[in-house]
């Protein structure tokens, strides 16, 4: 799961620094800031990643925690202009922050799928042992009836 994650935290790095240095391609005057977002996400992810060496599930709760906000940020940059009917699937950031969000939602699909169907230890039950007291209550019980 942290080879994914580092996959997953690296695509973002490269989604935010292509939206980041892109903006003068579209006329812009210069890079704006909040096209970095999924490269800060991504970052979020790596940081996460790094703990996870010597922390397994910290490092990737913290990863899992991104991708979420990840998610999250891309529903909120999308979903308005959706709503106002001047959503542009061909316009280049909207490709950005779909891409931004298919990484963060493919990330928490996998994850929450790997706790649910993650390996539980098997608990052993307990063996009573039978005593010579129990034994005769057995007997007793057997010839009662």
């Amino acid at each position: 799961m942290r080879i994914f994650t580092l996959l997953c935290s690296l695509a973002l790095g490269g989604v935010g620094a292509s939206s980041y240095y892109g903006w003068e391609a579209r006329g812009e005057a210069g890079p704006v800031l909040t096209a970095a977002i999924p490269a800060f996400v991504g970052g979020v992810m790596l940081i996460g990643v790094i703990i996870a060496l010597l922390l397994r599930k910290t490092g990737l709760q913290i990863a899992f925690l991104a991708a979420l906000i990840g998610t999250g940020l891309a529903v909120g940059r999308l979903l308005p202009n959706y709503l106002k009917e001047i959503f542009d699937p061909q316009d280049r950031f909207t490709t950005l922050m779909l891409a931004m969000g298919g990484v963060c939602l493919l990330y928490v699909v996998v994850s929450v799928v790997k706790f649910v169907f993650r390996k539980r230890p098997v608990r052993k039950e307990k063996k009573r042992k039978v005593t010579a007291v129990d034994q005769t209550d057995v007997e007793e019980a057997v010839a009662a009836g």
